[in-house]
């Protein structure tokens, strides 16, 4: 287990591959972000801007349990709000050996970095847990957090 947390970290350096200095060039709509959260856990992943108002996300996540590592997969939406700094995220969650699922609505802020093409974002709301081993069995509905740091990539 510690060598599949060491191969996930060193994937996060080879994927920003000097992304953060990246001075005033052309940038895709395609963004990575790493970051905290609840449900997705520590996690990284790829976005793309799909309109000026709609965004599309995967991740992948892990997080500790007694018996190791918890792996996540997150497919997220973002509606933006009119300033385009405020979203409605929708978000969709797998957990191979966990509860199976969570559904996640969170509203949240892009709060843009002056110094490179990208900057941190906070969410925070409710995620639903359900469980797919007996379909009777619905989970708590718990509190979301999350907090990314994102940059998008060069065309």
């Amino acid at each position: 287990m510690k060598n599949f947390i060491i191969s996930y970290l060193i994937s996060l350096l080879l994927l920003f591959n000097g992304e953060f200095v990246m001075g005033q060039e052309n940038f895709s709509n395609t963004k990575v972000a790493f970051g905290l959260s609840g449900p997705e856990m520590l996690h990284a992943g790829v976005g793309q801007k799909l309109s000026k108002s709609s965004h599309i996300g995967l991740f992948g996540g892990i997080g500790p349990t007694m018996d190791g590592v918890w792996s996540s997969y997150n497919l997220e939406h973002r509606l933006y709000l009119g300033t385009k700094k405020w979203f409605f995220r929708q978000g969709y969650t797998y957990f191979p050996g966990g509860p199976d699922h969570a559904f996640t609505l969170t509203i949240g802020k892009d709060l843009k970095s002056k110094k490179v093409n990208g900057g941190w974002t906070i969410d925070g709301g409710l995620f639903y847990l359900l469980y797919h081993s007996d379909d009777s069995a619905i989970g708590p509905v718990l509190p979301a957090l999350r907090l990314q740091y994102y940059v998008f990539l060069k065309k």
